[in-house]
């Protein structure tokens, strides 16, 4: 129930974050940068969610990416239009976020110590 529609909800930025192809700390370099980008769109009042689950070979021939580079994350950038609910869910908790009865988004958020090993 929440599906952007352009030009009338949908986030009026998206942030393509990309990288070359291959190499062992793409990954973490592309979330250092996602987490750098939503702390300084936070300070100016704006929201963002971070988007791994795209048509990625779609997003690298729309970017006209050159050879060799490929679009890892998008991170959708706006003013929020909503506060949703972080709930705190332990190591086996359902990670789906879904609508309450007074049309709530939740987002179920793993707890640092359900994904922490402490020795």
């Amino acid at each position: 129930r929440r599906t952007p529609q352009w030009g009338v909800t949908a986030p009026p930025v998206f942030m393509a974050i990309t990288a070359a192809a291959g190499g062992d700390w793409v990954q973490v370099d592309a979330g250092a940068a996602i987490v750098q980008l939503q702390l300084a769109a936070y300070a100016l009042g704006l929201g963002c969610c971070w988007i791994g689950a795209f048509d990625h070979a779609a997003a690298d021939r729309i970017l006209q990416l050159s050879a060799g580079m490929r679009t890892v994350y998008l991170v959708a950038v706006g003013y929020p239009a909503e506060s949703p609910v972080r709930d705190d869910i332990g190591g086996d908790g359902e990670v789906g976020y879904y609508l309450d009865a007074a049309d709530i988004l939740h987002v179920p958020k793993y707890t640092v110590d359900a994904i922490t090993d402490w020795r």
